[in-house]
C-alpha cells in the first residue's frame, strides 16, 4: 500500500490500469463466486423483505421490538443490494478510473453493514430490558424511541461511511501493483476508525446484554420451576432441569456463536489484510469476507424473526393469502368480523388465565418450594425457603416474566 495520499480539494488523480488486463477472465473460481453471490442476494432479500411485509401487514406484530427487527431487515436488504457492486468492482476494477466511482460501492456497503451491526446491538439491549426490567420495559421501549434510535443510527453510520468521499486524505494513492480500482484505496486508518466506533460498541453491548440475559433467565427458570413443583408436584416434576438447556438459552448461544463466526471473523480478516502487507499479498482476504457479510444478512431474519411464533403464524398466513382471501370473500364481512372477535376473545382468555394463576401464586403465602442445588440440579430435601410472595413480586412477576421469557425464547 502506498504511503502517499490524495491531497488538496481539487479532483483526484485518475486511476490507471496497472493490471495489463483488458477483459474479465472467466475462471471456475469467478463463475462459482458469481453464482454464490447471486444465490445469497436472492436469499437475503427474500427473507428480510418477508419480515418487513409481515410487520407492515399484521397489527399484532406492530410493536416496538419488532420495528427494531424491521430496521435490521432494511439494513440487511441494503447490504444485499450494494454488496454485489463491490464484487463487480473487484472483478472489473481495471475499467474504473474515477476515484469516487471506485470507493462509492464500499461506502454503500459500509452503510448497510454498520446499521445492521448497530441494530444487532439494539436488539440485544431490547431483549435485556424485556427480561431484566419487565415492569418498566413498555415505559422505556416505545415506538417513538425506537424510530428515533433507528434514524440516529442511519445518520451516524452515513457520516462514518461516506467520509472518504468528503475528505481525500482518507483515500490512498494507487501503487504500481494495484488495479485501477480496489479495496486498498481506502485508508487502513479509516478502517480502524470505523471498527472502533461501530463494531466495538455493538460487540460490547451484545456480549454484556446476552450474558446478563442468560444469567437472569436461568435464575427465573429455577424460581418458576420450584414454585410450580410445590403447587403441582405431579405435573411439573419433570421440569426440575428446565433451567438447563432452555430454549432461550440455546437461542442466545446460537446468536453469539453466529455473531462470532461472521462479524468477528470478518473484522479480523479485514484488519489482518490491511495492516499485514505480507498477508495481503498472499491471500486477498477481503474477497472471502464478503461472503461472511452475506451469510450474516441472509440468516439474520431466520435467527431473530422466523423463530418467533407470531412471525411464523404471519408467514403462514402470507403464503396462504390466496386461499384465505377466497374463504374471506365467501364468508363475507360478517364472517371476517366474527373471526377477528374470536381471535381477540382467545387472547383475552389467555391473559385472564395468566392473571388468575398470578392471583393463586401471590395469595398462597404458605408455599414452601424446595431449594434446588446449583451444582447438581437436584432437590435439596434438607432446606427450603418461604419466599414465594417475595419471589413473585420482585423476581418472577408471573405472568409478566414468564411471558417475557417465552417471548425472548422466540424473538431472539
Amino acid at each position: 500500500m502506498g504511503d502517499s495520499k490524495h491531497e488538496g480539494t481539487g479532483p483526484p488523480t485518475p486511476l490507471q490500469n496497472n493490471s495489463g488486463s483488458a477483459e474479465l477472465e472467466w475462471t471456475p473460481q469467478t463463475i462459482l463466486a458469481m453464482v454464490s453471490v447471486s444465490l445469497l442476494t436472492i436469499l437475503t432479500i427474500f427473507g428480510n423483505v418477508l419480515v418487513i411485509i409481515a410487520v407492515v401487514k399484521y397489527k399484532r406484530l406492530q410493536i416496538p421490538s419488532n420495528y427494531i427487527l424491521v430496521n435490521l431487515a432494511v439494513a440487511d436488504v441494503s447490504v444485499a443490494v450494494f454488496a454485489p457492486l463491490v464484487f463487480v468492482v473487484e472483478l472489473l476494477g481495471y475499467l474504473v478510473t474515477n476515484v469516487y466511482l471506485c470507493i462509492l460501492p464500499y461506502c454503500l456497503v459500509t452503510l448497510g453493514c454498520g446499521v445492521s451491526l448497530l441494530s444487532l446491538g439494539i436488539v440485544a439491549y431490547d431483549r435485556y430490558a424485556a427480561l431484566v426490567k419487565p415492569l418498566k420495559y413498555y415505559q422505556h421501549v416505545t415506538m417513538r424511541r425506537v424510530l428515533c434510535f433507528s434514524l440516529v443510527i442511519w445518520m451516524f453510520v452515513f457520516i462514518i461511511a461516506f467520509m472518504p468521499l468528503c475528505w481525500q486524505f482518507l483515500v490512498e494513492s494507487q501503487t504500481d501493483d494495484q488495479p485501477a480500482c480496489s479495496f486498498y484505496l481506502l485508508s487502513k486508518y479509516l478502517l480502524l476508525f470505523q471498527v472502533l466506533v461501530i463494531f466495538v460498541p455493538a460487540f460490547l453491548v451484545m456480549i454484556g446484554c446476552y450474558c446478563r440475559v442468560m444469567l437472569v433467565a436461568r435464575h427465573h427458570s429455577r424460581a418458576i420451576s420450584a414454585i410450580q413443583l410445590s403447587l403441582f408436584p405431579n405435573t411439573f416434576s419433570k421440569n426440575l432441569h428446565m433451567f438447563k438447556g432452555t430454549k432461550y438459552t440455546r437461542t442466545l448461544l446460537i446468536i453469539l456463536g453466529f455473531f462470532f463466526l461472521t462479524w468477528v471473523t470478518f473484522t479480523l480478516m479485514l484488519l489482518i489484510e490491511r495492516f499485514c502487507d505480507i498477508c495481503s499479498r498472499t491471500i486477498p482476504l477481503h474477497h472471502y469476507s464478503v461472503f461472511l457479510i452475506f451469510a450474516n444478512s441472509a440468516l439474520n431474519p431466520w435467527i431473530y424473526a422466523h423463530r418467533n411464533q407470531d412471525f411464523k403464524s404471519a408467514f403462514r398466513r402470507l403464503f396462504r393469502c390466496g386461499k384465505k382471501s377466497q374463504r374471506s370473500s365467501a364468508r363475507g364481512p360478517e364472517g371476517r368480523r366474527n373471526s377477528r372477535v374470536s381471535d381477540a376473545l382467545s387472547r383475552t382468555n389467555s391473559m385472564v388465565g395468566g392473571l388468575q394463576h398470578l392471583h393463586v401464586l401471590y395469595n398462597n403465602a404458605d408455599i414452601v418450594p424446595p431449594a434446588v442445588d446449583a451444582e447438581t440440579g437436584q432437590l435439596d430435601s434438607k432446606t427450603s425457603f418461604r419466599a414465594a410472595p417475595k419471589l413473585i413480586q420482585h423476581n418472577i412477576s408471573k405472568p409478566v416474566v414468564e411471558t417475557v421469557a417465552e417471548e425472548v425464547s422466540g424473538n431472539v
